[in-house]
């Protein structure tokens, strides 16, 4: 609690103040001055803990990315792959493509994910006597989590 005691009898420039334990004695705007450069003080001491603490939590975050592998999406991609066609579907539950994942305790590496594609095939090459028609397919594929947030993409040139 602060206490102002004016001491106007004695001289009108004067105070005297109490804070925090601490009497200062002077004018107010000394006063006001000191306690603006304690605030200041205090808050870059408060900024440069906080800064501090920001780095230490980058570096755990860094360090628990370092210890989770990386999860392989390419088996993931490659059964897409064989079930899309042409045209676009989303939100497509990942532990249908491959069913025998299932353990007995009713778990799948896939279970949460979700899967998706945009494909479009076209004719590059018209079929002859001597040789086949030629198909390119344009698109992506991609795989999200419940949430629709995109963990992964391939364009579909990647498989042709």
């Amino acid at each position: 609690m602060t206490k102002y005691i004016d001491l106007d009898a004695c001289d009108p420039e004067l105070v005297v103040v109490q804070h925090g334990g601490n009497t200062y004695e002077g004018t107010l705007e000394e006063f006001q001055t000191e306690m603006t450069a304690m605030r200041r003080a205090a808050l870059l001491d408060s900024v440069v803990a906080l800064r501090v603490r920001i780095l230490e939590l980058e570096t755990e975050l860094r360090e628990a990315h370092a210890m989770v592998p990386e999860f392989d999406f390419s088996p993931l991609f490659d059964l897409i792959w064989e079930e899309a066609w042409d045209g676009e579907q989303n939100g497509l539950e990942a532990t249908t493509l491959n069913e025998d994942l299932w353990s007995e305790e009713g778990e799948h590496p896939w279970d949460g994910l979700f899967y998706g594609y945009q494909l479009e095939t076209h004719c590059t090459y018209r079929q002859t006597l001597e040789s086949p028609a030629e198909y390119l397919t344009v698109g992506r594929l991609w795989v999200s989590d419940g949430d629709g947030k995109e963990l992964a993409d391939i364009d579909a040139g990647e498989f042709q």
